[in-house]
């Protein structure tokens, strides 16, 4: 049912990106979320080809560790409107350090972009439960790869199971 007090603390397993995450509650509209995955990642990058610029699209699947805080911030409003609540199931903003490592699926020509590193991010997302434990979780923001000096945008979805 329905938590008076807001955010609680879950384990979950995601099915889309492979892993587990472990959401720890702090205080009544906040968390610390910690993940672990196997996310992919696609880009657009140029590469010198015969003398001529050309462009190609990198798909790649990195195992990724992550440490999120979490502010629900209409949380209390979705209690108070009779809605569901109960596995943090809210709107939220978050300071999230994602370590993502090398990809998976490297070539012998060497590691296709984007290289493994971190990336520190500013995240707006959106968590709902579903039924019993059912989850969905899609987030997005900015984010700084330190490892290719850049801003890039950051994107994750979860769907999955609350254990």
């Amino acid at each position: 049912g329905q938590n008076s007090g807001y955010t609680t603390s879950n384990l979950s397993l995601s099915l889309i990106e492979p892993g587990v995450g472990f959401e720890y509650a702090f205080g009544s509209k906040s968390s610390i979320r910690f993940r672990s995955a196997i996310t992919s990642i696609a880009g657009l990058y140029k590469q010198q080809v015969f003398g001529m610029e050309d462009y190609f699209v990198s798909f790649t699947f990195h195992p990724i560790s992550s440490l999120a805080i979490r502010n629900y911030y209409n949380i209390e409003k979705r209690d108070y409107n009779r809605r569901r609540t109960d596995y943090n199931s809210a709107n939220y903003f978050s300071l999230s350090a994602i370590y993502m490592f090398k990809n998976i699926n490297e070539t012998e020509k060497g590691i296709i972009p984007p290289k493994g590193g971190f990336i520190p991010s500013f995240l707006w997302g959106f968590q709902r439960s579903f039924g019993n434990r059912l989850f969905f979780d899609i987030n997005f923001g900015p984010g700084y790869h330190f490892n290719e000096s850049k801003i890039m945008p950051i994107s994750e979805l979860s769907l999955g199971i609350h254990l």
